[in-house]
């Protein structure tokens, strides 16, 4: 059998650097329109009640939420050729839960709420390390599509850093050109594609989610002498 190697692909990924800024002073280096949409369509959600940004600190409080979140994902991608079956798959849902649940990965997890007039209308589900948030899962619902609730959301996820003094928001990869809209600075990384067959992913997925940091935990804990 041909030893199939990895591809390794040099990838940029958007970063929103907050570097001691106010909201304001980041704002301000957008674009005019894009700092315009942003800011109406916030104006356009407080017109229609109150508008809050709950971090959903209390396991059992984000464990109320995650239904929410999954069937947001799901009607999102429903009747799309191409689905994130991860996040639709049973055993996915078991992962956030256990993220949510595991004391290892809590003081990182940073799952976020927007209501509206105690609505969640869009949600976040992302890690906060080392003072980066990085923007892992947004989703919203869909009948709030022409108000921009997630561009909203990101908006007030960047005053809350601001005020917290975190150092940037990682946006991640996957393409999406929306991110670059927002932010003002990029970071180098790698995209790994391994060629082993499906029972490859499954093999290593727990390792990278789950088995990795864990280890990193467990070593940063052993003595030194």
């Amino acid at each position: 059998m041909a030893k199939r190697s990895p591809t390794v692909t040099p990838t940029p990924v958007p970063v929103l650097s907050l570097d001691h800024k106010d909201y304001q002073q980041i704002a301000n280096q957008w674009t005019r329109s894009h700092r315009g949409d942003v800011n109406r369509q916030r104006r356009r959600l407080q017109e229609k009640g109150n508008l809050t940004l709950d971090v959903l600190s209390d396991s059992r409080e984000a464990l109320a939420h995650l239904p929410g979140f999954v069937t947001a994902v799901e009607t999102r991608w429903a009747g799309k050729r191409i689905r994130p079956r991860r996040v639709l798959s049973e055993g996915h849902q078991h992962f956030f839960r256990k993220l949510i649940t595991a004391e290892e990965f809590s003081p990182n997890l940073h799952f976020s709420v927007l209501r509206l007039n105690e609505e969640a209308i869009s949600y976040h589900f992302g890690f906060l390390y080392r003072q980066t948030l990085y923007y892992y899962r947004p989703v919203y619902l869909q009948q709030y599509t022409n108000l921009s609730p997630g561009k909203v959301h990101l908006a007030m996820l960047l005053e809350l850093g601001c005020s917290q003094k975190w150092k940037a928001i990682d946006l991640l990869g996957g393409g999406e050109h929306y991110k670059y809209r927002w932010a003002n600075a990029e970071r180098q990384t790698s995209n790994v594609l391994l060629k082993g067959g499906k029972w490859l992913g499954h093999a290593l997925m727990p390792w990278m989610t789950i088995g990795k940091p864990t280890a990193r935990t467990l070593y940063q804990r052993v003595p030194r002498f």
